[in-house]
């Protein structure tokens, strides 16, 4: 889950968002469709699909040394590191930050 204050920023499409150390942090167009589902109810597959289906629907393009990448589970396992890098970056709040 991350704060409602960073699911407004990434509403407004802002390239950057301040997390829960109160630090800038840059996001792209990923980060903003996971962390605009980050909202206490998608677990971490559940936020995987989220991603895997912004990228079959075509709003979403992820490409790894300019490559479009399609095969599912390479696009899953990138949607999940970057899903921890978001922890790192300190807009994942765990249960004991509520």
């Amino acid at each position: 889950m991350t704060t409602l204050v960073v699911r407004r920023q990434v509403d407004r499409l802002q390239t950057s968002v301040v997390n829960i150390r109160h630090e800038e942090v840059s996001i792209d167009d990923l980060d903003r469709v996971l962390l605009g589902s980050m909202d206490g109810r998608h677990d971490i597959e559940e936020l995987v699909s989220v991603g895997l289906t912004a990228i079959e629907d075509g709003t979403l393009e992820i490409e790894i040394d300019d490559v479009a990448v399609v095969e599912v589970e390479t696009l899953a396992e990138y949607i999940r590191n970057r899903l921890d890098r978001l922890v790192t970056a300190g807009l994942v709040l765990d249960d004991r930050d509520n």
